[in-house]
């Protein structure tokens, strides 16, 4: 997530933030189950327990919480962060996480696959 989108979510001028795009924001930094839904909360969404995909996101969220993150590393390697994710969600079929903006800086094209 690059820093304009980072600076639109803090000014709340990104009003229809896709659950999807605000778990990815909780992964890379690491968020517990707790803060994430008090982000999404913030930014009027939930994760649904009847959907297999939230299911699977506060899943990842928790593996991500006690995951630990170098964030001194370089940009190429810190883009990577989300692919154990993205390799999470197409072992049970579900789509890759959305791009979030990292393409510009260095991120290259995520696959899709179901």
């Amino acid at each position: 997530m690059n820093q304009s989108a980072l600076n639109k979510m803090r000014n709340d001028e990104r009003h229809n933030m896709s659950v999807d795009i605000l778990a990815c924001l909780c992964l890379a930094l690491g968020l517990t189950e707790e803060e994430a839904k008090d982000l999404m909360a913030r930014k009027a969404r939930a994760f649904s327990p009847a959907d297999p995909r939230h299911t699977a996101l506060l899943e990842l969220i928790r593996i991500y919480a006690e995951k630990k993150i170098d964030y001194t590393v370089d940009r190429v390697t810190l883009s990577t962060i989300l692919d154990d994710a993205d390799a999470y969600l197409i072992e049970r079929r579900f789509d890759p996480l959305p791009n979030c903006n990292l393409q510009r800086e260095g991120r290259t094209a995520r696959r899709s696959g179901k």
